[in-house]
């Protein structure tokens, strides 16, 4: 079994980018776009799903190995898609933060093309999104938004970023003006840190990249 794995860095940025599309005061395009199925938040399954994502991303973040030596695992659409319906909002108030008012749902998909963030909208229900482009290099985690859209409806990317409503800190990162994350480490054990490396989309999964350093 390929153990699926998280960290805050990672699911901080890729869930409050999609929130932020909230923001997007429009009304147009009805209908979801193509890939959105987001899971019911109340459903058993999903919950204990999501608990188990969140044990085995502490068991490989703590998992004793060579310093500095790189390692890779796999976070499936379906399990992030999981742990973004039953644990997000849950981690977030842990940490003092939550998503916006109006954000009902927010989801992921995992394409060769890039990952698409969307966040469903009320009143009026409607799912806003981007397509994003995620690197990692030495100053950081980035998301550069490559397209954009309103239900199953295309927006130019500029159009879509440029409202005054969405946050000037949320325009810049999907700009490709600054990272999501300029810290894309985590301390482990008191002695050690995961640093995130690379991350490359796939159809249907995420394949993160790390090192740990230290003892």
């Amino acid at each position: 079994r390929r153990w699926m794995w998280r960290s805050g860095w990672v699911m901080t940025a890729l869930a409050l980018s999609a929130a932020a599309l909230a923001l997007w005061g429009v009304s147009r395009a009805a209908s979801a776009p193509h890939w959105w199925n987001p899971p019911r938040a109340t459903s058993a399954r999903v919950i204990r799903n999501a608990e188990e994502v969140e044990g085995a991303a502490m068991a490989q973040l703590t998992l004793v190995r060579e310093s500095n030596a790189p390692w890779s695992v796999s976070i499936s659409q379906h399990d992030a898609n999981d742990w973004l319906a039953a644990r997000l909002p849950l981690w977030l108030e842990s940490r003092g933060q939550q998503l916006p008012a109006q954000v009902r749902t927010v989801s992921a998909a995992f394409t060769g093309e890039g990952v698409y963030l969307g966040a469903k909208v009320h009143p009026g229900g409607r799912v806003f999104w981007v397509l994003a482009e995620p690197r990692v290099d030495d100053r950081g985690l980035w998301l550069t938004a490559v397209r954009a859209g309103m239900g199953d409806v295309p927006v130019p990317v500029d159009q879509a970023l440029a409202s005054d409503l969405l946050p000037p800190e949320a325009r810049a990162v999907l700009r490709g003006e600054q990272p999501a994350l300029a810290d894309v480490s985590t301390t482990v054990d008191g002695s050690r840190r995961v640093r995130l490396v690379h991350l490359r989309p796939t159809p249907g999964s995420l394949e993160v990249s790390a090192v740990t350093e230290g003892r």
